[in-house]
């Protein structure tokens, strides 16, 4: 664990930028910052090509003469890598992880971007820490070796965790992943409240949780588990990316047209450190997405029949509104 979170907060692992003068300056942590909810402080990511820290105060934008191309910004936000270890699959589109949601889809894995780690057989968390080191540019082997071998501490770590087996993709994004798999929350006052502390919530906090897992609201019909997640995937007509072509979602990996423009159920916990919500960043606070399940209105035109039966008009007073809002926001915050 130690020696993935020291990889991933590392920038000397960019080393096979596209321009030199790009060469350690991001690293994962530029686009799953702890300060903005291990995600990207900005609507769009940026790797290489941009500058900045990438908190919410901070965001990270181009570099001064960055050009379009250059620029490692993907078209979807970013995700945060809280709670991820509950997840079998990973992304939006579920495309990372070779078992759960994704058994049977071999076919796919050669040709979709997103799905090339699954060869390793692994599951979500460990596929897509191995593929985005190629993906985003943050391996280069040489590099990778003299940085791990050139540092006593880093050595000593490698040859505790790894022996002596060669620096690889596939074992950096090992320790990636086992330091990812320790990012949760557990100190959240629902979490407290579950445990037996009755006043780790408010009042307001406890009305709100009896709307989430109520019938008024169905919250809790897809989001569920220690994370309050799901490996599921569902359409909600909410936005892409402004200027870029339609995201298909789950259907862009798997080809099925029934699963286009479906995505993942999120997790929810410390999501008020996040400064956009939605896979387009099309929300900027926990009150906007509350309303948008509300209105139960898709902002995107979908086929006939390709909204989620799930999503709909939901008839919450404005009080209710407020409670679940504040379960959402204060009971789901883990401040540790």
């Amino acid at each position: 664990m130690a020696l993935g979170r020291w990889l991933f907060h590392d920038p000397a692992l960019s080393a096979s930028t596209r321009l030199p003068e790009h060469r350690g300056t991001f690293s994962c942590a530029t686009c799953h910052h702890a300060a903005a909810g291990f995600e990207a402080g900005a609507a769009r990511s940026i790797g290489e090509g941009g500058s900045g820290w990438g908190t919410r105060g901070e965001a990270r934008r181009p570099a001064p003469g960055a050009a379009a191309p250059v620029l490692d910004s993907p078209p979807l936000k970013s995700q945060s890598i809280l709670n991820k270890a509950w997840q079998r699959v990973m992304m939006y589109s579920g495309a990372a992880g070779s078992d759960g949601p994704n058994a049977g889809t071999t076919d796919r894995w050669n040709t979709h971007v997103d799905a090339g780690a699954n060869g390793f057989g692994y599951q979500g968390i460990e596929s897509q820490a191995i593929g985005a080191l190629g993906k985003h540019r943050l391996f280069e082997p040489m590099a990778a070796h003299e940085l791990i071998h050139a540092h006593p501490a880093y050595a000593s770590l490698w040859q505790e965790v790894w022996g002596k087996a060669p620096v690889s993709a596939e074992l950096v994004g090992l320790s990636i992943a086992a330091f990812e798999r320790t990012v949760m929350a557990n100190r959240a006052p629902f979490q407290r409240w579950l445990r037996g502390t009755s006043d780790a919530m408010t009042l307001a906090e406890k009305r709100g949780a009896l709307v989430f897992f109520g019938r008024e609201a169905l919250c809790a019909d897809c989001h569920t588990g220690p994370a309050l997640a799901s490996m599921a995937f569902y359409a909600l007509g909410m936005p892409d990316m402004p200027g870029d072509p339609p995201d298909r979602g789950r259907g862009g990996f798997t080809g099925r047209s029934e699963e286009e423009f479906t995505y993942k159920v999120p997790q929810l916990y410390n999501l008020t450190d996040a400064a956009f919500m939605g896979h387009g960043s099309s929300f900027r606070s926990m009150r906007e997405v509350v309303d948008y399940y509300v209105a139960g209105v898709p902002d995107v035109h979908l086929p006939p029949g390709r909204v989620t039966n799930q999503f709909h008009s939901l008839t919450l007073t404005k009080a209710q509104i407020d409670d679940l809002v504040a379960f959402l926001e204060g009971a789901l915050s883990d401040p540790d």
